[in-house]
């Protein structure tokens, strides 16, 4: 009988849907929250140093919390320090809307430093 092989959550919460040459692209699966981020954070980091561009598709999440924000920030920064490329694509209106209000809270005072005015 033979083994079947083993999947770990991070595979099921962001499994691969393209990969090319260079260029890997993920389906995010579930919200990303405190609960889900150590799995996600995981993958994608084994992912940017094996790419020079992950895409990371959003379209089938209606929910990110302000923790997996953070994460996903700190997952970009770490890209770019790898010399890869990370995007964030299909993204549903209400995860946008936390995106803008994660990124406004970090930088309320400081718009200057996002070409924001302040009026």
């Amino acid at each position: 009988m033979a083994a079947k092989p083993v999947i770990c959550a991070a595979d099921e919460l962001l499994p691969v849907i393209s990969k090319k040459r260079s260029e890997t692209m993920v389906l995010v699966k579930s919200p990303i929250t405190t609960a889900t981020a150590p799995a996600i954070v995981y993958k994608l980091l084994n992912l940017i140093q094996r790419s020079e561009r992950v895409i990371l598709d959003l379209s089938g999440i209606e929910h990110v919390d302000n923790f997996g924000v953070g994460i996903l920030a700190n997952v970009y920064n770490q890209a770019r320090k790898s010399g890869c490329e990370l995007e964030i694509a299909n993204t549903k209106p209400r995860v946008r809307e936390r995106f803008a209000k994660w990124v406004k809270s970090v930088f309320e005072g400081h718009e200057e430093l996002l070409g924001m005015n302040p009026d």
